[in-house]
């Protein structure tokens, strides 16, 4: 069902309205936010924003940050990069951001799709010396100690590993145990992780994208890892409602992945014109599934049909799945 939204004045969500000192992405996208205390950082495919109180445009690529109640831009913060920037994330410590992409050079220095940063002054911190990934980073997530990694590389430090790799969230050092062949991409198109999400206990990873076999087994657009084993393994999921019987035009018409906050479900969003809810395939929906359901041809708990318009966004609150897109 529907969330009621109760009394909010007439606006869906607070009674509040959106805060004005935000600033403001004047080209492409912002892809990533974290907050590390009050300094918020943004990624995305950018080169231009401004102030919420002035005019005048600043140019800078792919990342900044800003202090969050005043949207006071951080001018120290400027690490240059020459690629998207898709991911964002806290270490922790209070000072420092991953920042992860497609870029492969960071303040004028080869740096391959991800590095650590300073919040103060935007320059990489060397202790943090991961080995190279040959193709963009699209997420990554910090569990058991590892920081996990997921996106459209074939190789690490010059050797074969698909699409899932962890390293040393210190060092940056590649765990060997963290690996999984993913293959066989759809459509003629780039194998790749489009989405992906870790449960809160560090225990499954669920990956979606442009692939159909996992470690030789089929597994089509979406997968299920059991993190817990070492090596890490395919773990017993499987589902046939994400088959090849939405619209070819997509590389994978798979678009974003989210598990709830307590573990026990995730729900996943589409893209692949119109399908009535008597097709085989979820396109264009919204579907909830167990995290803890095992076995194969598997089923949602529910799906949710647009009616032919594509999801782009999805996000898993104690109460609700908000879910976006055109």
């Amino acid at each position: 069902g529907a969330v009621q939204p109760g009394s909010h004045e007439g606006q869906l969500v607070s009674a509040t309205s959106p805060v004005s000192w935000t600033p403001h992405v004047l080209d492409g996208y912002v892809e990533s936010i974290t907050e590390v205390g009050n300094t918020v950082v943004l990624g995305g495919n950018f080169t231009q924003f401004r102030p919420s109180n002035s005019q005048t445009v600043i140019n800078r690529s792919h990342v900044f940050s800003f202090q969050k109640g005043s949207g006071t831009i951080n001018a120290g913060f400027d690490p240059i990069v020459n690629g998207e920037v898709t991911s964002v994330l806290s270490t922790g410590d209070g000072q420092t951001v991953w920042i992860a992409g497609g870029f492969s050079q960071l303040n004028g220095q080869t740096v391959r799709s991800i590095a650590k940063v300073n919040l103060a002054t935007g320059e990489r911190v060397t202790q943090f010396n991961p080995p190279a990934f040959n193709g963009r980073i699209h997420d990554m997530a910090l569990r058991n100690g590892k920081l996990y990694l997921s996106g459209r590389f074939t190789t690490v430090g010059g050797q074969a590993h698909t699409l899932f790799a962890a390293v040393d969230p210190v060092t940056g050092a590649l765990d060997p145990n963290v690996k999984a062949t993913f293959a066989d991409p759809r459509s003629g198109g780039a194998l790749s992780i489009l989405a992906s999400d870790i449960s809160p206990d560090g225990s499954k990873l669920v990956a979606i994208g442009n692939f159909t076999t996992v470690n030789g087994v089929g597994r089509y657009q979406i997968a299920m890892l059991d993190l817990t084993t070492s090596p890490i393994s395919l773990a017993n999921w499987s589902t046939t409602r994400y088959g090849d019987g939405c619209s070819r035009s997509f590389q994978s018409y798979m678009r974003d992945i989210d598990i709830s906050p307590d573990g026990s479900y995730f729900a996943v969003v589409t893209t692949g014109a119109y399908a009535s809810p008597t097709s085989p395939y979820l396109c264009d929906t919204v579907a909830r599934w167990e995290l803890g359901a095992t076995g194969s041809g598997l089923q949602p708990t529910w799906a949710e049909y647009p009616g032919g318009d594509t999801i782009t966004e999805v996000a898993i609150t104690d109460t609700a799945v908000y879910a976006g897109g055109h």
